[in-house]
């Protein structure tokens, strides 16, 4: 019987030690991903100007440091992506668009950050 009891406490600090580096694990990813977090909300995508356009347009943003994919995608009215643009560097930048490229309508572009969506906005070409 104290045999069973012996080997039932081992089990349970094995246990108990697993639990606890398995926290430990947890809490340092969270601490990570709030910081992630704190950096990604302070990103920004203001509209393009000029909206609507003919020619050309010019879209700002804000990328902070920290991140490792940043992207803008162009989609049109049926949820297609019709072009994707990725963003190199941090800090401030400008997408310029040629109307050219693209039908005359309506378009959303989307700020996307470490696979997260910043914003969102929306752009008229007109003809």
């Amino acid at each position: 019987m104290q045999k069973q009891n012996d080997e039932q406490q081992k089990i349970n600090v094995n246990l108990q030690k697993q639990i606890n580096e398995l926290k430990a694990v947890l809490h340092s990813a969270s601490t990570a991903d709030k910081q992630n977090m704190r950096n990604i909300s302070s990103a920004s995508l203001e509209q393009n100007i000029p909206n609507p356009l003919t020619n050309t347009t010019s879209i700002h943003y804000y990328i902070p440091a920290g991140t490792s994919k940043s992207l803008l995608n162009i989609i049109d009215n049926n949820g297609n992506t019709v072009k994707q643009i990725s963003l190199t560097g941090n800090g401030k930048g400008v997408v310029n668009i040629e109307a050219s490229a693209l039908n005359a309508g309506t378009y959303s572009y989307t700020l996307v950050i470490d696979g997260k969506i910043i914003a969102t906005k929306k752009m008229v070409i007109a003809r």
